[in-house]
């Protein structure tokens, strides 16, 4: 992963430099998408205004993608991780579920056949009521 940021960067002009390597090898490290704060909180010595210009600098190369949950803030993952899932995040409770993104594939198509219109459908994530927060909601009606 360092060794094609490195290239990728180079290619461009630009240098992979300390919090740039540091970012990296921190996304390559988390499971989950994260945000900016939580990285540098993780960083030693890496100012998160310095982690945000890293991540905005390696999502332009393509190795970073952000994804915004619901209302809270951006999310960042590795681009070839966050390919291959899409969120889906409770209105009620926050959970947050991945699914894979063939899951959206059909739905994708059928936009783009039927009515000219490409989905970006690895920006937002979609929202709703998971089975329990939809139970409860059901269950409190009179």
């Amino acid at each position: 992963m360092i060794d094609d940021a490195e290239q990728r960067l180079r290619s461009g002009g630009r240098r992979i430099g300390h919090a740039r390597r540091r970012v990296l090898e921190r996304l390559e490290d988390q499971t989950e998408p994260v945000t900016a704060e939580v990285l540098a909180g993780e960083l030693d010595g890496v100012h998160v205004s310095s982690v945000y210009r890293a991540l905005a600098v390696l999502e332009e190369i393509g190795l970073v993608r952000h994804v915004h949950l619901a209302h809270g803030p951006a999310l960042y993952e590795l681009a070839d991780r966050g390919s291959q899932v899409r969120h889906l995040v409770c209105d009620g409770c926050g959970r947050d579920v991945a699914v894979p993104a063939a899951l959206f594939a059909p739905l994708q198509r059928r936009l783009s056949a039927d009515y000219g219109f490409v989905l970006d459908r690895e920006h937002f994530a979609l929202t709703g009521r998971c089975l329990d927060c939809a139970g409860a909601a059901l269950e409190s009606e009179p």
